[in-house]
């Protein structure tokens, strides 16, 4: 657990505070359903900010045309009501497979004109009766809502200069509405830096404890980890996974803040003992070979969004490159070169590759080889790989779980900000003979031995080329690298967070384009590459990334 146990030391916690036991029911309630909103609906509690007296909710299923009402009856106060409503409601069974629509109706208090508009939203099966609208309103029955107080956490952060408390911290489930936890805190700092937050959960009088958001799914404020506004109120909702049904009694919560200190530029992984070192800079005189055959070494991408896909433009663009927003809410560590053959073989005792020499990529290798064919077949249901997996086996050694990047990972750090054809800063000046791609990586058209026949051609050794505005080389052409998602044949031009791609499909995608490949086949938004994930090939290869948690 080398590698775990380095990411912790990054940041220090305080001692957790905990809460005196209060009420719990973790019971499943697969009876009735959640009603969550389509995509990029939001609601604004502006429209409300004292204007209006009375405000209610109207649902109505699209078929039947039956209509349920749920009604606030007081006084709307200035600002976010969120935590603040009291709600009037009969409990219904709603039908898990209808659409429904809400009809939010505002009454004026100067002329009492109804004001509302119609959100299209869809049950998730096996949830409970209603759990919000956009997220931002709760309906709260008084019968059975459970308040706790948990005590303030005071705690210093690593500056020596500033100080970081946690106070005013309540938490109460939403039960038998539905099961989440709202925790509610209070931070104040004098820390200049984003604040890394810590929620934790015991459910045995404190005997043994658990991080929040491995039991469950955090939303909402601190939900990834980290707040970047400093001192403030702030809303954190936990929903309790399925390893929680039916646990009833007590739990405890406690909050913990400390200030953020990101992780180190780049991890390196020495392969003759599994250790783990972490580097500023690049060392003086560049990345030497050991780099590249006796170690691995990988670079910080942090978190962000980016626009995924290429623009109408763009030369060489392909039809299946639909331009979307994409939002990455974890940060991650990736390979800083393709996967040679030397750590290919330290790792899984073998080289499979077709032309041979090192540091060059390792090529020859399948999905089902690097991450199994059960286990590692199952993504995106399952993370899990085989034992026997060539990643399987560099898991079991670092502790970690390193693996394939998802396509979105990939093209968001090929990128690395840009939004050009190229991560270089360059367009393409032609499809096939590229002037631009010389500077950027090896393909079709600049390889030394080329004899006309595209079978003659071989990739070359890793770091030739320029590298992008992050470190990263190779991500144009050399060898195409293997992507953990089934290949989409269109992508969609929706917003998404954190995609995972198809859930089942025939090829796994493949991105970069690579030696045999034109320039075209190695833009950054190129989806022209795939492979069966029992089949492997002599331009095929791979890198590596850790998410962060």
């Amino acid at each position: 657990m080398a590698l775990c146990l380095c990411l912790a030391a990054v940041t220090s916690f305080s001692a957790t505070v905990w809460t005196s036991d209060v009420a719990f029911d973790g019971t499943p309630t697969s009876d009735t359903v959640v009603l969550k909103p389509t995509d990029n609906i939001g609601y604004s509690t502006a429209l409300i900010d004292g204007q209006y007296k009375e405000w209610s909710i109207r649902i109505r299923n699209n078929s039947t045309q039956q209509q349920y009402f749920f009604q606030y009856g007081g006084p709307v106060a200035s600002g976010d009501l969120e935590g603040t409503v009291n709600w009037n409601y009969t409990t219904t069974q709603l039908d898990k497979n209808a659409t429904y629509k809400v009809a939010e109706n505002l009454m004026s208090t100067s002329d009492e004109v109804d004001s509302y508009r119609l959100v299209t939203i869809v049950p998730e099966p096996a949830a409970l009766l209603l759990l919000g609208i956009v997220g931002a309103f709760f309906l709260r029955r008084r019968a059975k809502v459970l308040l706790a107080f948990l005590a303030a956490v005071a705690l210093c952060s690593s500056s020596a200069n500033a100080t970081t408390t946690v106070s005013s911290v309540t938490c109460s489930q939403l039960w038998p509405v539905h099961r989440e936890v709202v925790i509610n805190y209070t931070i104040t700092t004098d820390s200049m830096e984003d604040l890394t937050i810590k929620f934790y959960g015991s459910t045995d009088k404190g005997a043994t404890t658990f991080d929040l958001a491995d039991k469950g799914t955090l939303t909402k404020d601190g939900a990834s980890g980290k707040i970047t506004t400093g001192s403030g109120t702030y809303k954190t909702i936990w929903t309790p996974d399925s390893t929680l049904n039916n646990v009833t009694g007590t739990i405890r919560i406690g909050v913990e803040a400390e200030e953020y200190v990101p992780p180190k530029t780049y991890m390196v992984v020495n392969l003759s003992n599994n250790e783990i070192s972490y580097l500023d800079d690049v060392p003086s005189g560049g990345w030497s070979d050991d780099y590249k055959t006796t170690k691995m070494v990988f670079r910080y991408i942090p978190a962000g969004s980016f626009s995924m896909g290429s623009p109408s433009g763009e030369e060489g663009r392909q039809g299946n490159e639909d331009v979307h927003q994409v939002t990455l809410t974890k940060s991650f560590y990736m390979g800083v070169f393709e996967v040679t053959q030397k750590q290919y073989e330290l790792i899984a005792g073998s080289n499979p590759s077709s032309n041979q020499g090192n540091p060059r990529p390792v090529e020859n290798v399948s999905y089902n080889t690097l991450r199994g064919s059960v286990k590692g077949a199952e993504w995106p249901t399952g993370t899990d790989v085989d034992a026997g997996s060539f990643i399987g086996t560099f898991r079991s050694r670092t502790g970690c779980d390193f693996d394939l990047p998802t396509e979105a990972q990939w093209e968001y750090a090929c990128r690395a900000t840009t939004t050009t054809a190229l991560n270089t800063g360059s367009n393409l000046s032609d499809e096939s003979f590229c002037p631009e791609m010389d500077e950027a990586g090896r393909y079709f058209n600049n390889t030394t031995d080329r004899k006309g026949d595209p079978y003659y051609l071989e990739h070359t050794t890793v770091g030739c080329y320029l590298p992008n505005q992050w470190g990263l080389y190779d991500m144009h052409g050399n060898v195409a690298e293997l992507c953990l998602d089934w290949k989409a044949s269109r992508l969609g031009t929706n917003p998404v967070t954190d995609p995972v791609g198809p859930t089942t499909g025939d090829t796994r995608i493949a991105r970069g384009g690579c030696y045999q490949r034109e320039a075209l086949d190695c833009r950054s938004a190129a989806r022209t590459m795939s492979a069966y994930p029992s089949v492997s090939g002599a331009i095929i290869g791979f890198r590596l990334i850790l998410t962060l948690e």
